[in-house]
């Protein structure tokens, strides 16, 4: 996901503007790593979701439950590319919890998912 690199660079350059470090504002450095790191989270998740139930239209009960678990899967690996660069245990605590909650939220509110984080992958999914 280059999204997280260039949000990554976007955030330190934030930080050193701002003069934001770890030890004068331990809760705004913390908070605003939580954000991004969040963001895209939720933003993948709502991306799987939605491309699995475009496919999984015409497909029998098998081809169902293996999209599922390979959206899941790919929501596990956008955790993953996260946690390299946001490595603190709150940042992966926070972001393991919105992979799986998100995911199952979306999965049964697609739309939601649309409105919320449409604007980001565009027009990649009718």
């Amino acid at each position: 996901m280059a999204g997280t690199s260039v949000t990554a660079l976007l955030l330190v350059l934030f930080r050193r503007i701002f003069r934001i470090d770890i030890y004068s504002r331990f809760d705004a450095y913390v908070i605003s790593a939580l954000i991004v790191g969040s963001f895209w989270q939720l933003c993948w998740s709502s991306f799987a979701a939605i491309t699995v139930q475009y496919y999984v239209a015409g497909t029998s009960w098998i081809g169902f439950v293996v999209l599922y678990v390979l959206a899941f899967v790919s929501c596990y690996v956008a955790f993953l590319d996260v946690s390299l660069f946001y490595q603190g245990h709150i940042y992966r605590l926070v972001n393991a919890l919105l992979a799986l909650i998100s995911f199952v939220v979306f999965s049964f509110w697609p739309r939601l998912g649309r409105v919320l984080f449409g604007w980001v992958w565009g027009s990649v999914v009718n």
